[in-house]
């Protein structure tokens, strides 16, 4: 008997001839990485040359690893890193009938080149699913038949299968969002979130304990009940970078009938009579393990860029640094202060906006140039602030033949960058404008095309238009024509927001000077 696995070895192993588990090597090793699939491979490989065979299954083999390595979230590090890069090379003119077959139906027939992306959120959920869900023999027949006929067939049972397994994760979902907010669920006095409700099913529970990670930024434990005397739990756990799974399921063992995992993920089962214990018990580890600044949720940024420097140039430069993935991230920038001009919710809570960020020359202000952006599943987040600071990755958007850049955010938050210049179009006329910091307040200068020049002071009833170097007036900038003008610079300076309509010189007065206090 020869045992291959990639989870923590138990404290007393199981008997067996051999037991192959990268855990049991150096962490040092390249082949420390290994995930279930990579062991398995090392073994079919190794087994295959002993039988003169090596050659001849070696790229089949080496799919099979490519597939089952990026949709186990190994880290692409090491020989994972190097054998994921050759695979995919190999998977779009696969010999294998069901891979073909699963690119068709993903919708992926055509590409010449395939992402990690393109395997963790096309391929490998339509594999998962029939694991999580119905007979597993569904895939190991569309992955070893040699009929074209059986693999379409069974790719597109792996469709239907994924598509349920999508329904139910969205109603799991929303049930415990709902379940949290209905309890007042705090995760910096909780540290950790253990949720447990019948009828969920138990196939699906580990993908909604990632998603509510995403959300709360805490440990998450979530179970339902094996039957329906609701005596028993079984549960899936998805941790953070700062808490290792396994060992609060140590931490817990009297408390459980079984567990196991490894560091970022675990399953176990108990006796629902423990269940409050249990919750007390993960509770006091969380607050052992975690710090409170541990319970916000970061992205690491790379480097900041301006978005007139984001090109295909740039992307092809980043593009030779894949295979990007766990523990070995493509390359994430950062924006201050993008204007958001347009935004929609799309798909399944899915956000698509327009940005842009002003340039500035000796001139005054550029046009600036728009990008598309994805945000995949912040629907919740919808409408986004008019002003933000943005963080992202490059990716490409090939639609009817034609491929446009495009970013997809990973982040944002306010704008911690003063936009002061802006450009803005009033009754059908171009203008830039400038907020100014003085010695007690601000000042705010409209220039039009023509270099008329109006200044607003904060507080002050009364604005100066220069009309030529040497001549200057002074204006009611309460009058309906400066007031709207000056709440359509200060829209597009992003702090627009901040005043209404106002009846009366003496109101309007008061909202000019609302908005540029707001401003400080």
């Amino acid at each position: 008997m020869i045992i291959t696995d990639h989870h923590e070895v138990p404290p007393i192993p199981p008997e067996a001839n051999a037991i192959l588990n990268p855990k049991l090597i150096a962490e040092t090793s390249p082949y420390r990485g290994l995930a279930g699939v990579g062991v398995a491979f090392v073994l079919a490989r190794s087994l295959a040359q002993s039988m003169g065979t090596g050659q001849e299954l070696g790229n089949s083999l080496l799919e099979l690893f490519t597939l089952g390595t990026i949709a186990d979230l190994a880290p692409l590090t090491g020989v994972n890193r190097r054998w994921v890069k050759q695979g995919l090379q190999l998977l779009p003119k696969s010999k294998l009938a069901g891979i073909q077959a699963l690119i068709q139906v993903a919708g992926l027939s055509g590409e010449r080149n395939l992402k990690p992306e393109a395997i963790g959120f096309r391929l490998g959920p339509r594999i998962n699913a029939v694991g999580r869900l119905a007979d597993p023999q569904v895939v190991i027949e569309l992955l070893t038949t040699d009929d074209d006929g059986v693999a379409l067939e069974r790719a597109l049972q792996c469709e239907q299968i994924n598509q349920q397994r999508q329904r139910l994760c969205e109603e799991i979902e929303q049930e415990a969002i709902a379940l949290c907010e209905s309890e007042q669920f705090n995760p910096q006095e909780e540290r950790v979130l253990l949720l447990v409700q019948p009828n969920w099913h138990h196939g699906v529970i580990g993908i909604v304990a990632s998603r509510l990670v995403e959300r709360y930024g805490v440990p998450v434990f979530i179970g339902t009940y094996e039957d329906e005397t609701q005596q028993h739990v079984r549960g899936s756990a998805r941790g953070i970078p700062e808490f290792h799974v396994f060992e609060a399921l140590e931490f817990c063992k009297d408390l459980l009938e079984k567990h196991g995992g490894h560091r970022a993920a675990g399953g176990f089962t108990l006796k629902a009579e423990n269940l409050e214990a249990l919750r007390s018990r993960l509770r006091t580890f969380a607050h052992q393990c975690l710090q409170s600044d541990h319970l916000k949720p970061l992205v690491i940024v790379d480097a900041q860029a301006r978005l007139e420097q984001i090109d295909f140039n740039l992307y092809t430069q980043l593009d030779a640094l894949h295979p990007c993935g766990i523990e070995n991230p493509e390359p994430t920038f950062w924006s201050a202060n993008v204007r958001v001009h347009e935004q929609k919710q799309i798909g399944k809570g899915h956000l698509k906006v327009v940005l842009s960020q002003e340039e500035f020359n000796g001139n005054g202000v550029q046009s600036p140039c728009k990008f598309s952006a994805i945000a995949w599943r912040w629907g919740d987040y919808h409408p986004l602030p008019a002003r933000l600071d943005i963080a992202y990755r490059l990716r490409t958007n090939d639609w009817n033949g034609e491929v446009a850049l495009e970013l997809e955010l990973v982040g944002v938050r306010p704008s911690t960058v003063p936009n002061l210049r802006a450009e803005f179009v009033y009754e059908e006329r171009l203008y830039t404008c400038r907020l100014v910091d003085c010695e007690s307040s601000k000042q705010l200068r409209i220039r039009n095309s023509q270099g008329k020049v109006l200044v607003v002071q904060q507080g002050q009833r009364s604005g100066v238009l220069t009309r030529t170097p040497n001549e200057t007036v002074e204006v009611d900038v309460c009058q309906p024509y400066y007031y709207n003008l000056i709440k359509s610079a200060l829209s597009a300076l992003g702090i627009g927001g901040q005043t209404q309509e106002r009846a009366g010189e003496d109101e309007g007065n008061k909202g000019v000077e609302e908005v540029l206090s707001a401003s400080n």
